[in-house]
């Protein structure tokens, strides 16, 4: 429900379930249409946004104001939950996160495990979104998240905040099918590998994943079983049993400690991305989970970009160092800090690199001096940097178009540009990029959106 709906239904609520104005009405008409009045409006909001949080004090106050003649100061403190309430709903509201229009795909989602060769009798989980057989029109939108309630609990450890104060998360909704088959048309899709970054998961990217998708990518997004996800599950072959990890919170330990901790799950990463291309290379003989997506005719498996944010803009650099299957990297707010010597201070990358970054990131001088040097290093000349100016570290997230406008300011995740523009641009030099380096059909919008980033971004490219 839209901030202002929720707000309309308040006023309306707190205005019929008043007792002054309509103190001329019989008491069991007053009686009989307050419990109407209640019901009616549960019934509204459990089919909009389900039975919130934030809303059970009203309901609690609603049947206590249908029971008693609401009188002096109690009128005053019904009234004082509604506004409160209302203006809970307007803060934290519930959205729905529509696929980009005009495009010709819309967006399937299937989570699927595959076996791991790094660490035998372990299983990763992958999140496939892939272009949806059945045509937009009959899309539905579905839970946000593919796993539960849990990832939001993740992110709430991760930031430090109370899990009530994401709980307006659960009900949020996307436009994506889940169970459905994949499209299969004359043109092969392009393979994609996702990585997330520090305390997300896959879910949490899905803006940058649709723009990906509906112009025909096949993305497949790890989820990081190394404690650095908000919350990834992970399979023991053995036995059966399925685990949840949770974002594992380093605590007070200096640096050269963290330092370790971040190396090593990004050597873990590394190799769950490494795993990743190896079951997409087994798929194209072997009938696994991934066969479907990834099979001969389908999915181009022989040209496979990475894509990752922060921390997993770190894992797709080191897993492209190692791996020369990933033909293409796009790292969108690179994170040097967990990166090994031998790549920060050697490393020659052979593949076309772009170095997408919010402007608040690229003033992090330490951390831009370190993707400078290694784009400097790098030999393809395709190879690019590039500052959208006046944004944030989350652009590549959906977390500024899933809080009002007053958290997100608050909360630093809206910069001065405006949000949706900047996205705009953003998804637009992503898609570009992969245009020109792995066969990404590219639309008009598109390269009319590429050629507007002059005035809003900052590019270097590499030079000859």
């Amino acid at each position: 429900m839209r901030p202002h709906e929720s707000t309309l239904v308040y006023a309306v609520y707190g205005l019929l379930l008043a007792h002054k104005g309509i103190g001329f009405l019989p008491a069991f008409v007053l009686f009989g249409s307050r419990l109407l009045v209640i019901f009616c409006l549960a019934v509204l909001h459990m089919r909009k946004e389900g039975l919130r949080i934030q809303l059970l004090p009203v309901y609690c106050v609603a049947v206590w104001a249908t029971l008693v003649l609401v009188e002096g100061w109690s009128w005053w403190l019904l009234q004082a939950v509604v506004t409160l309430s209302a203006a809970a709903a307007c803060i934290f509201p519930v959205r729905t996160l529509a696929a980009p229009e005009g495009l010709p795909f819309s967006v399937g989602r299937k989570v699927v495990s595959i076996a791991r060769r790094s660490s035998l009798g372990k299983s990763l989980y992958v999140t496939v979104f892939f272009p949806a057989a059945q045509p937009a029109a009959a899309q539905v939108s579905s839970s946000y998240v593919a796993a539960n309630s849990k990832v939001f609990s993740g992110i709430a450890r991760f930031i430090h905040v109370s899990r009530v104060l994401l709980h307006h998360l659960y009900y949020t909704r996307a436009s994506i099918q889940d169970g459905v088959p994949i499209e299969s048309g004359k043109n092969p899709h392009q393979l994609v590998v996702f990585s997330h970054g520090l305390g997300a998961t896959p879910d949490v990217y899905l803006h940058t994943i649709q723009s990906l998708v509906c112009r025909g990518c096949v993305v497949l997004a790890a989820q990081h079983a190394d404690g650095s996800a908000a919350h990834a599950l992970s399979r023991d072959d053995d036995t059966g049993l399925v685990r949840d990890i949770m974002y594992h919170r380093p605590g007070d330990c200096d640096e050269v400690a963290l330092l370790a901790l971040r190396q090593r799950q990004l050597q873990h990463r590394v190799d769950e991305l490494c795993d990743i291309l190896d079951a997409v290379r087994q798929s194209q003989s072997d009938h696994t989970p991934l066969t479907p997506y990834v099979r001969d005719g389908v999915c181009v498996a022989n040209s496979v970009a990475a894509v990752g944010h922060s921390f997993g803009a770190a894992t797709v650099l080191s897993a492209a160092h190692k791996d020369s299957r990933i033909t293409a990297c796009a790292l969108l707010d690179l994170w040097g800090f967990p990166l090994s010597e031998e790549v920060k201070e050697r490393a020659v990358i052979g593949q076309p690199c772009l170095f997408l970054n919010s402007e608040n990131f690229s003033n992090w001088t330490s951390n831009q001096d370190v993707c400078l040097a290694i784009c400097d290093r790098a030999i393809h000349k395709n190879t690019r940097l590039d500052t959208i100016m006046g944004t944030t570290h989350q652009l590549a997230s959906d977390f500024p178009f899933l809080m009002s406008k007053f958290v997100g300011k608050k909360a630093g995740l809206l910069g001065e540009a405006d949000a949706v523009q900047s996205k705009a641009l953003h998804d637009a030099a992503l898609v570009s990029f992969l245009r020109q380096n792995s066969g990404l059909q590219c639309d008009a919008v598109v390269v009319e959106l590429a050629e507007a980033t002059a005035g809003s971004a900052t590019a270097r490219p590499k030079q000859e």
